[in-house]
């Protein structure tokens, strides 16, 4: 406190007002396809949001529709939208490295030949496409200067290849173009004096157009995107003039949800009154591989950048994207990852996945974690997009099941059961299992969560295990949310205790800010009971020392009961009860 040097008063506030705050337990973290959207993880919170920002799902990809069923009874959802990128053509390297000039498999069987000429001494290229006239070249190979050096000719003049000189090496007799594949791409309007270019990577916007008003006497026009009948989005009074606050390249590029907008400022061309057409836009869904989506999933594995409690990779069943996905998980230690089996499976084929023996055996172990959950079998919904019944992996509409539960209870309590558990928007499953394959499928360190069709009741998630194998309290979904839940507020909490004097004052502090979080959830039925040390037992004179102040929260979680043996027992008419 400042040293007073004359009578008065000064005050000082002093907060002693510590507490464990709420968090959310039900962000969802979904990684999957769309026909249009930013790549980055994106803040989702209705399903109408959903549809205005990715467009309306495909079967192509299960990811859409399965982020529809979560946003059925959750409110916070980052989607992460995958694309397959387009792969260049290119030919063996020998001295020369030949590539396409853009990417995708329309450059796929070009061939490029160098030969000598023998009366002048240079060489010919000749370009030759699968379709169209051949292009040939006269280069030089040895004098990188010369203005007709083999770089600077070709890959000023082709249509269709780059050439890069490695200078050494022998020169192949044909190089072909080959592996050139097709992916995401922008819309186009033709390339001109202004073009529009979609804004993401998208096949919503082909054969939309773009319509600029002739200029008024200010010289001012109008924008108008259109899909066919129905108007995307305006623009009003718009200039060519780039010094103007209303250029149209700034207005598009700030402005616009769907196009960027690139205008050449040296064109006497008028631009306006005319339409423009949209072309080419390519989603990138189609040819998807596994590598995507576990490239894709490295965007949820920054605790600090994206918090999520749920992450899905819906219909994914490849082990190699479902291993990423619980490593992830297992590494963020806050979150619990569902995933899907293969579609079609009976009850046995199931669990020897899970378990990876038999037909589905592999070099890898089974799926063996707490922090992952499967749940089987696929369910078939009406398609209000399609009219039609589809089949779609379960993952979504446990995912969604999950949020209602919290809504209506609490996150330790188990998503399953008449009560949590019933599952509506579904209209079928593959098939109900029978209560002896329920007991293959739960029981013997199995790990699979049935959905059945529960008499007069409706398809009903009939399981909360997780998929660690080990008997602890932590292979049951309810206790494992209950820890993440634990974790992640009093660990948010106590980060304001680093760099605090390590001594009793702080570590009361501590202890009186943890006990009421404690007490609130034991009240609520998510422990039995629980201890909160942080004093002399936990922080030893070297932990001191060495910049520590460890604690520790021992607890009980309330287990379910998923067991409930009843007895009948049948008496004598003469038996009396009392004495019984």
């Amino acid at each position: 406190m400042p040293i007073m040097l004359s009578p008065g008063v000064m005050t000082k506030e002093l907060d002693f007002s510590d507490y464990v705050a709420e968090a959310s337990t039900c962000i969802f973290g979904v990684v999957g396809g769309a026909k249009t959207g930013p790549l980055e993880p994106t803040l989702i919170t209705t399903q109408a949001d959903f549809v205005r920002i990715f467009g309306t799902p495909t079967l192509a990809d299960f990811g859409s529709y399965s982020a529809l069923a979560v946003l059925g009874n959750a409110n916070k959802m980052y989607y992460k939208r995958v694309v397959k990128l387009p792969v260049t053509a290119t030919a063996p390297m020998d001295r020369f490295k030949i590539s396409a000039i853009a990417a995708g498999a329309i450059f796929n069987g070009v061939t490029v030949s160098i030969d000598a000429d023998g009366d002048t001494g240079n060489h010919i290229v000749t370009v030759t496409p699968p379709q169209g006239e051949p292009e040939v070249f006269t280069v030089v190979l040895d004098d990188q200067q010369a203005p007709t050096y083999i770089e600077k000719v070709v890959n000023g003049a082709s249509k269709y290849v780059e050439v890069i000189d490695n200078i050494t090496g022998d020169i192949a007799a044909l190089y072909t173009l080959a592996d050139g594949e097709d992916g995401a791409s922008h819309g186009k309007t033709p390339a001109g004096d202004i073009q529009f270019t979609t804004k993401y990577f998208d096949s919503t916007l082909n054969t939309a157009v773009v319509e600029l008003s002739a200029e008024d006497s200010f010289g001012f026009f109008d924008y108008q995107l259109r899909l066919g009948d129905k108007v995307l989005e305006n623009f009003y009074g718009l200039s060519v003039d780039p010094d103007d606050e209303r250029f149209i390249e700034g207005i598009i590029n700030k402005g616009s949800q769907y196009l960027t907008c690139q205008f050449d400022e040296s064109t006497e061309e008028d631009i306006t009154g005319k339409s423009y057409v949209i072309t080419g836009g390519n989603d990138g869904i189609e040819g998807l591989s596994a590598t995507d989506i576990q490239l894709a999933l490295e965007d949820f594995g920054n605790t600090e950048v994206v918090d999520i409690d749920i992450l899905l990779t819906p219909g994914w069943s490849d082990r190699n994207v479902i291993m990423t996905g619980i490593t992830l998980a297992e590494n963020r230690a806050d979150c619990l990852y569902i995933f899907d089996p293969p579609y079609g499976l009976k009850a046995q084929q199931v669990v020897d996945w899970t378990n990876a023996v038999g037909t589905y055996a592999t070099e890898e172990p089974a799926f063996n974690s707490s922090y992952a959950a499967v749940y089987w079998p696929w369910v078939q919904i009406n398609d209000t997009y399609s009219g039609k019944n589809i089949w779609l992996p379960p993952s979504g509409y446990v995912a969604s099941q999950i949020a209602y539960s919290d809504r209506v209870s609490e996150p330790w309590f188990a998503p399953a059961g008449l009560n949590r558990g019933r599952l509506t928007k579904p209209i079928t499953i593959e098939y109900s299992p029978t209560k002896g394959e329920r007991d293959i499928l739960y029981g013997n360190q199995n790990v699979v969560n049935p959905i059945i069709n529960y008499k007069n009741q409706g398809l009903t998630i009939w399981g909360q295990k997780t998929t660690q194998r080990k008997y602890t309290a932590l292979n049951r979904v309810n206790v494992r949310r209950l820890v993440n839940y634990l974790k992640k507020v009093i660990t948010a909490s106590t980060a304001y205790f680093v760099f605090e004097p390590n001594d009793e004052y702080s570590w009361q502090r501590w202890y009186d800010m943890v006990e009421p979080k404690l007490t609130s959830v034991k009240a609520k039925r998510g422990v039995y009971d629980f201890l909160i040390l942080m004093d002399e037992t936990t922080v030893s004179v070297s932990d001191i020392d060495n910049n520590r102040m460890p604690g520790q929260i021992k607890f009980k979680p309330t287990k379910t009961a998923e067991f409930i043996p009843l007895d009948f027992m049948i008496m004598p008419t003469g038996a009396s009860f009392e004495e019984e």
